[in-house]
């Protein structure tokens, strides 16, 4: 699979993509775990990254086309310039070391705001970003943190007037950073859920024969130039599992430029 990713997405005739919306507020890290993700840009490298300060469109071909959005902090429902209808799944990076109340607040305001325009089965993906931990008791801190934002955003959703919102969208949780595997395996989780399910479904029936077949303990289908899964068996993922996979098809490719 070739990446074709252009600052600024033209459209491409014939293909249809799914748009994914980024969103988060300055300095929450999308920007970066985006460049990560989609130009294998290194993590230490992030740091000389502008700032957003209009939204930037991406050609990003994966398993499906998309094209992702990346919108600077200041945006909103209002000022984005198109219905939250054209999404296909929306990203929200809250960084996990600063203070969270405000990306809590304007999180619940996108929910809210796909309700009231009666946008259904719009899948939220909530990424408490730079979750990096430099010693064990900051791990645990860390993941006190995580289950804090995830109990806040869940009590705003509960308490919205007409119904619950939390049960009325499907909003998933990833706790992750640049510096490790997190960012790959969560943008693959991701991917796969706005992929239609029937090919998924195919994929993983599949490979739950080839797994056994091949004596196998997890088997993975690799987007090599993104490096996520595309698909997997129907056993449990192993975060350890993954990492190796990962680093192994990142030792390919660094070995195959060498030959080209």
């Amino acid at each position: 699979m070739t990446p074709d990713m252009d600052k600024q997405a033209a459209p491409v005739t014939g293909i249809q993509r799914k748009k994914v919306l980024v969103c988060g507020l300055r300095k929450s890290g999308k920007t970066s775990a985006l460049q990560v993700l989609t130009h294998g840009i290194a993590p230490k490298d992030t740091f000389y990254i502008e700032t957003t300060t209009q939204i930037m469109k991406e050609n990003v071909d994966t398993i499906i086309p998309l094209e992702v959005w990346d919108c600077p902090g200041s945006t909103t429902v209002e000022n984005l310039g198109a219905p939250l209808s054209q999404f296909s799944s929306i990203l929200f990076f809250i960084d996990i070391q600063d203070d969270y109340h405000l990306p809590i607040r304007r999180f619940y305001d996108l929910v809210v705001a796909a309700y009231e325009a009666g946008i259904t089965n719009l899948p939220f993906e909530v990424l408490v970003h730079k979750a990096e931990a430099h010693s064990e008791d900051y791990r645990v801190a860390v993941l006190d943190n995580f289950r804090e934002i995830q109990q806040r955003i869940e009590d705003e959703l509960y308490d919205y007037p007409s119904q619950p919102l939390h049960t009325f969208y499907p909003i998933n949780y990833y706790m992750t950073s640049v510096y490790d595997h997190t960012a790959h395996e969560a943008f693959s989780r991701i991917v796969q859920r706005i992929t239609s399910q029937v090919h998924v479904a195919a994929l993983e029936n599949l490979m739950n024969v080839l797994t056994p077949n091949c004596s196998m303990a997890k088997c993975f289908l690799f987007d090599v130039n993104l490096r996520i899964y595309v698909a997997t068996d129907a056993s449990p993922v192993d975060p350890g599992s993954y990492e190796a996979c990962s680093e192994y098809v990142q030792t390919i490719l660094t070995f195959a430029r060498l030959y080209q």
